[in-house]
């Protein structure tokens, strides 16, 4: 009896071992799997994510081919959906979203002087008609203040005077070297023309919910002259107050019937006074000597997005 009591522990026991042991594989199994899986999705994440990538990458290729067009932008009639960025280019590995502006319809803020360092009028009053436009179209968010005038003036002219521009009665202070050590960090101001336009977030005044309202109507490329062909409803009207939003709108359709080829076809648009067309003139072209494009990318494969944004030249010179 007592043999028998002793074989059936010895069987328990080796039970309980047994089912120990099938547990313990349980749970590294169960890890090994669940390690698995992880390490899977990790690299479908990382294969989706390169496929982002390219998709990015394929829609910077369709906008360079674009810009490489001897026509206009504006004439590419079956490109056109796609360059806005409201309609995704489908491609084999994903989806593209491509928007892509031209920087020659926005206005220089490094041309509020010329070459010999005295302010420009014309350049300044467009910059001020802008802001007057901004606040108007939005009431209700920050007012963006004259003081930003002259103070960008400041952060990219070579000397340490402030800028008072006499011909503004509102406020219209700049900001030098004085001030910009004064803050916590400080800052010293570049003296040298803006590097890009999310650089005037660093100058006096100027919020991000400003440069927010500002940025699409702004550039630091260029030679200056604003190509009447791209120019946006906003940047229109700033060329004078005699140019109000449906004189500016019908400069727009004018243009996307027929881009315009010199700017004396201006007179031909019902409402345009000559007045107004020797003040575009100052400021203004139909053919932009140092063509800039920026181009806003979104690439998506399998809801894993990657935003790219660049900023081209176009090469005008014929070999």
């Amino acid at each position: 009896m007592v043999v028998k009591d002793s074989q059936h522990a010895k069987k328990g026991f080796v039970l309980i071992v047994v089912l120990g042991m099938i547990m313990a594989l349980t749970v590294i199994l169960l890890g090994f799997n669940r390690s698995t899986r992880i390490r899977l999705k990790t690299a479908d994440v990382l294969r989706e994510s390169h496929q982002a990538i390219n998709c990015t990458h394929a829609g910077l290729n369709v906008a360079i081919a674009a810009i490489r067009q001897s026509a206009p932008l504006p004439t590419h009639d079956s490109m056109r959906p796609f360059l806005g960025g409201d309609k995704g280019l489908p491609l084999e590995q994903g989806t593209c979203w491509i928007k892509l502006t031209t920087e020659n319809g926005k206005l220089n803020l490094n041309k509020l002087k010329d070459s010999n360092g005295r302010l420009d009028r014309a350049r300044i009053d467009q910059l001020l008609r802008l802001i007057d436009l901004l606040n108007n179209k939005a009431a209700d968010s920050e007012r963006i203040s004259y003081d930003v005038v002259p103070a960008i003036i400041d952060w990219t002219d070579n000397d340490d005077k402030i800028t008072h521009l006499p011909f503004v009665k509102k406020e219209n202070v700049g900001a030098e070297s004085e001030y910009y050590g004064s803050l916590n960090p400080s800052l010293i101001p570049s003296n040298q023309a803006l590097d890009s336009c999310a650089e005037i977030l660093q100058i006096k005044g100027i919020t991000p919910l400003m440069y927010q309202q500002l940025k699409e109507h702004i550039t630091v490329k260029g030679d200056g002259k604003i190509d009447i062909n791209s120019a946006s409803k906003p940047i229109l009207q700033s060329f004078s107050h005699e140019i109000d939003p449906a004189l500016a709108q019908i400069i727009i359709n004018r243009r996307k019937i027929k881009p315009y080829t010199n700017l004396e076809e201006l007179r031909e648009i019902p409402g345009m006074t000559s007045k107004t067309c020797a003040v575009i003139s100052k400021t203004a072209t139909v053919a932009p000597s140092n063509p800039y494009y920026r181009v806003q990318l979104m690439g998506d494969a399998h809801g894993i997005q990657h935003r790219a944004e660049a900023l081209l030249k176009k090469n005008t010179r014929t070999r």
